[in-house]
C-alpha cells in the first residue's frame, strides 16, 4: 500500500524536455517534492508514436493520484498528441469501472502575450476531466511563453518570478488534494514584459529568423503585389 501520493505529469510539447511546458511542469514537480510527493514526467510524443508506450502512459495514469497535463496551445487548441492521449484516457476509464476518480490539472502556455489565449484549451481539458468521472483541480495559463525558451524557470527569475510563484502556491493546494486557487491563476496569467518590449523582441526574432535561412534580403518581397 503505498503512504506517498503520486503526480504524473504528461508533457505534450513536440520539444519534449527543451520546451516551455516541461521548464513550468518541471518547477511545479520539484514543489510538489517539497510537499511529500512523489512525481513522474512522461513526454507524450513518444508514448503516442506505438501502440506499447499508450499503453505504459495509460497505467502510469492509473496509478496517479495526481495528473498534470502541460501543453502549449495551437490555435487556441491542444497538440494533436495530447488530445490523443485524452481520448485513450476516456476509453480507458470508459471500459474499466474499478478505475478510483483521481484529480487532473493543466498548464497552458502559448505564444502570444495574452494568456487568454489558452482559456479555449483549459475549457476543453475541464470538459474532458468531468465527462471522465475525474476531479478538476484546475488550470494555469501563461502567455508569452517563447519568452523563457524552455529554459529553467530559476534560470529566468526576472522574468519567471510570477510564474515561479504561481507554481509554488499551486503545489501547495494540489498537495493539500484542493484545486489550484484562484491567485496562482491570476499570477501565473500576467504578462512576463510590457506589450512594447515584446513586440520589438518579436520583430528582432523575426529578422534574425529570416536572416538565419537565407531570406533576409527578400523578407519586404511583395510577389502578388501590384
Amino acid at each position: 500500500m503505498r503512504n506517498e501520493k503520486l503526480a504524473v505529469f504528461l508533457i505534450a510539447s513536440p520539444r519534449g524536455l527543451s520546451g516551455t511546458s516541461a521548464s513550468l511542469a518541471g518547477y511545479l514537480a520539484a514543489r510538489l517534492a517539497r510537499e511529500g510527493m512523489n512525481c513522474e514526467a512522461i513526454l507524450v510524443h513518444r508514448c503516442v508514436e506505438t501502440d506499447k508506450g499508450l499503453d505504459t502512459l495509460l497505467k502510469s495514469v492509473d496509478r496517479a493520484d495526481l495528473v498534470v497535463l502541460a501543453f502549449p496551445v495551437y490555435a487556441g487548441g491542444l497538440p494533436g498528441p495530447a488530445v490523443r492521449v485524452l481520448e485513450s484516457m476516456a476509453r480507458r476509464r470508459a471500459a474499466v469501472r474499478a478505475i478510483m476518480p483521481k484529480r487532473f490539472c493543466a498548464i497552458a502556455n502559448c505564444g502570444l502575450p495574452d494568456a487568454a489565449e489558452c482559456d479555449t484549451a483549459l475549457a476543453v481539458c475541464r470538459i474532458f476531466t468531468r465527462q471522465c468521472g475525474m476531479i478538476w483541480a484546475g488550470g494555469l495559463a501563461l502567455g508569452g511563453g517563447e519568452v523563457l525558451a524552455g529554459k529553467p524557470l530559476t534560470r529566468s527569475r526576472l522574468l519567471a518570478r510570477n510564474a515561479m510563484r504561481a507554481l509554488a502556491i499551486a503545489a501547495k493546494a494540489l498537495a493539500a488534494g484542493s484545486p489550484v486557487p484562484f491567485k496562482a491563476a491570476s499570477l501565473m496569467a500576467r504578462p512576463l514584459m510590457p506589450w512594447p518590449l515584446y513586440l520589438w523582441l518579436a520583430h528582432v526574432r523575426f529578422f534574425r529568423e529570416a536572416r538565419r535561412s537565407g531570406a533576409g534580403a527578400r523578407i519586404f518581397d511583395r510577389p502578388y503585389g501590384r
